[in-house]
């Protein structure tokens, strides 16, 4: 059998964009692997609550959750102790603890912070990641339901709305629209992940108004991915035409026109719109996997494997992706002579620079 028809199709598959190439030598050996360097180390001493964002930018979990459990033992007012439980249960959550990061914020002493902070100052009082893991959170837990996810994020939704029309200042206005695109995005993603594209464009078609979105906006390019997972391969190019017509910027519109190329079967138009689509934004971790992907589809074997070794290369932190990897580990086992050996040498690297958060297991699975 071809080595390309026993490529996993779910592993080897074009990613979504999330809502937010040029071809390669050969390279002359396997040592591509670059260590990122390091991130700051914090100061000796005691963590304290301006040192947790530090911590999560660099994917140290355990440690911001001993952290914010031992600040929130002697935190001495209601908006401390809410900080301490928002970084707490989100590291929970990054952990995969689900269960654990909900018991944090259905705890008494979270409840009764909540209730004063709203007393003050409203629901803005309350930390706005807060109130997305508490919609987030239902789904994932076996005592929750999805249903109880939705109904959070659209009263969530409501509130940032009724916000976004009353703020006066245009810095309030851009930062009220942001978390509107943020809970609309997750709302779309929840519909997308059910296979209810109805309700998915609904929203999308809901937020262009919102905000009048031009062609060439987030939102038209959303609904352009929206349409080729539904199936809907005319509809999308026919969207996707007015992507890029109304297109801002060089790169803007290439990364649908490159899903709609997939769709289509033109692996090499695919791989050319996604290779633009790099040129701007070299360190995109999903460009740089579907490029891959559309050079595997084009019977280019080892180009693919050298562009994401490359792209590990040059931009190591980015490119720690969990599909990345996975694919790259399907393509060892497709090309290399030794694919336990480039696979054992992935692995150890990935282990050594992941952030906890990263599922090496699911990425490296056999």
């Amino acid at each position: 059998m071809d080595p390309l028809q026993r490529a996993s199709l779910e592993r080897n598959a074009v990613e979504t964009h999330p809502f937010q190439c040029e071809e390669v030598e050969q390279a002359s050996e396997r040592a591509f692997f670059a260590t990122p360097s390091p991130l700051p180390d914090l100061q000796g001493g005691a963590v304290g609550v301006d040192k947790l964002p530090a911590l999560a930018r660099q994917g140290r979990w355990t440690e911001v959750a001993a952290a914010a459990s031992l600040l929130l033992r002697s935190a001495s007012s209601s908006s401390l102790v809410l900080q301490c439980v928002t970084y707490h249960a989100l590291a929970l959550a990054k952990q995969r603890l689900y269960s654990a990061a909900s018991d944090v914020l259905a705890s008494p002493l979270c409840l009764s912070a909540l209730e004063t902070e709203r007393g003050r100052g409203g629901e803005a009082a309350v930390p706005f990641a807060l109130r997305l893991l508490q919609a987030d959170l239902p789904q994932r837990v076996p005592r929750g339901s999805a249903s109880e996810t939705q109904d959070a994020l659209c009263l969530l939704l409501d509130s940032c709305v009724r916000q976004l029309r009353s703020e006066g200042s245009e810095e309030g206005r851009v930062l009220w629209h942001r978390r509107c695109s943020r809970v609309l995005a997750l709302l779309v993603a929840f519909h997308a992940a059910r296979r209810d594209w109805h309700a998915a464009l609904s929203w999308l078609d809901w937020e262009a108004r919102l905000v009048a979105a031009p062609p060439g906006s987030r939102v038209v390019d959303a609904a352009v991915q929206v349409l080729l997972q539904a199936g809907d391969a005319e509809a999308a190019r026919a969207l996707g035409a007015t992507q890029r017509e109304g297109h801002s910027g060089p790169a803007d519109g290439d990364v649908s026109h490159a899903q709609q190329c997939f769709s289509a079967k033109d692996f090499d138009g695919a791989r050319s719109a996604y290779g633009r689509a790099l040129a701007a934004s070299p360190g995109d971790p999903v460009c740089v996997n579907n490029a891959a992907v559309c050079a595997l589809f084009s019977t280019q074997l080892p180009a693919a494997v050298e562009l994401l070794e490359r792209a590990l290369k040059t931009h190591p932190r980015a490119m720690l992706h969990e599909p990345l990897i996975a694919n790259l580990c399907s393509l060892y086992e497709l090309s290399s002579a030794d694919a336990a050996a480039d696979k054992a040498r992935l692995a150890s690297w990935v282990a050594a620079n992941a952030c906890e958060d990263f599922d090496v297991v699911a990425s490296l699975r056999p």
